[in-house]
């Protein structure tokens, strides 16, 4: 990429006055290629007067870093969509570890019998507070 770049890097960013604007490119890119979506975003951008000049002098730039800034995106959301399932993920098998000590405890304590009533919550938290258990 030439030397504009961190320029218009920062236009993209702060999206000058209205600026050229990625939520036309999102909505494009919902029913067309990305690359359409793009054109036709920066296309509509100069013809509503906005950053017209700005985008008729790097059009091709603006192009190359918006293609990359909204691929960037989407890999953004997957990394983040996977770190939360993987959160849940250590979650879950906390809880099921919590679970098997507070049995344990149960068992050992004299309270088996409850064991079947801890989908009570009212029980559970009764156990849980009596085995010291979270």
């Amino acid at each position: 990429m030439s030397e504009t770049t961190p320029l218009i890097k920062a236009a993209l960013n702060l999206r000058v006055g209205v600026g050229f604007d990625v939520y036309r490119v999102r909505k494009y890119a919902a029913e067309m290629p990305l690359n359409e979506a793009v054109e036709l975003a920066i296309t509509e951008c100069i013809n509503e007067g906005i950053l017209t000049e700005f985008l008729q002098h790097n059009r091709a730039e603006v192009y190359k870093v918006s293609i990359f800034e909204y691929d960037k995106e989407k890999e953004e959301k997957k990394l983040r969509k996977a770190e939360r399932e993987c959160g849940r993920e250590e979650g879950r098998m906390e809880e099921r570890k919590s679970l098997l000590a507070l049995i344990a405890k149960m068992s050992a304590g004299g309270d088996a019998d409850k064991i079947i009533r801890l989908e009570d919550p009212e029980v559970m938290n009764a156990m849980q507070k009596k085995y010291e258990i979270r």
